[in-house]
């Protein structure tokens, strides 16, 4: 639910940027990631949980993960009523 673009900045070694992506609870979600980068990037889609635990040095889980200077990658999420 939303588009995060950061074709008019530049990314410094070592450091992330992170988008937020809301799937409300019952529906689903898919994510387009398209990224053209000169030197490699890691691409991680991690939900709230593990981005805390990734952000603090902790062990992490994630849905999805690419590296590379050309990234193409779709992913769905469907976040099922409890």
């Amino acid at each position: 639910m939303g588009q995060f673009d950061i074709s008019d900045g530049t990314l410094q070694p070592d450091y992330f940027e992170y988008s937020w992506v809301v799937v409300p609870n019952g529906f689903s979600g898919t994510i387009y990631i398209t990224v053209s980068a000169s030197s490699p990037v890691e691409i991680y889609v991690l939900n709230l949980q593990n981005l805390i635990q990734f952000a603090e040095g902790y062990s992490y889980q994630y849905y999805l993960y690419d590296q590379g200077t050309y990234i193409n990658d779709n992913l769905l999420l469907v976040q099922v009523s409890m």
